[in-house]
């Protein structure tokens, strides 16, 4: 009766089981056809997932499928539905701008973190008051950045943190972390 329903034999060796496996280990791939229902792709843990332009939902990966992705047009953006691919276009362009914005902001903030680790790791090490961060380091930076590169550098240097309480704490993170 197993043999009648697609069931595997004690052995495993069906050949409609293999066949219902290789279906489902078959991965989708993205398709620039896609950006028609208003898909794009989003890379997460190793596997492509389909990324709605117009509400910034991600969908699993077996959702890469046109039918489904056709159907979230309909059900959830009907009011997309009868808008030309230049309509998709622009989202993408616009979450491109949006998504390298965003790297731009997080990595400058990191970049003025590890400048106040490193100013902080100076002053422990000269021996001197913390206070020289904000006193004499920090005023220093600022006009050598602004006579070498212009004014619009100075700005930026003036946004690493260097006051007191600022650089004791630095200093005694830096001071756990050697332990």
């Amino acid at each position: 009766m197993d043999q009648w329903l697609g069931l595997a034999d004690s052995c495993g060796n069906n050949e409609n089981t293999k066949k219902i496996v290789d279906k489902s280990k078959r991965k989708r791939i993205y398709g620039d056809s896609f950006l028609q229902y208003g898909f794009t792709c989003s890379c997460e843990d190793g596997m492509e997932k389909p990324l709605c332009l117009i509400c910034n939902e991600t969908l699993s990966a077996e959702s890469l499928k046109p039918s489904k992705l056709k159907r979230h047009l309909n059900t959830k953006h009907a009011e997309s539905l009868d808008k030309p691919i230049q309509y998709c276009e622009r989202f993408l362009k616009f979450s491109k701008k949006q998504k390298k914005f965003r790297e731009n902001f997080f990595t400058v903030n990191e970049r003025y973190m590890r400048a106040s680790y490193e100013a902080s790791y100076l002053i422990a090490k000269s021996t001197k008051p913390f206070s020289v961060g904000e006193n004499l380091v920090l005023p220093a930076a600022v006009k050598m950045s602004e006579i070498v590169h212009g004014k619009k550098y100075g700005d930026k240097i003036r946004k690493i943190p260097l006051s007191n309480d600022t650089v004791a704490r630095r200093i005694a993170e830096i001071s756990d972390d050697q332990l």
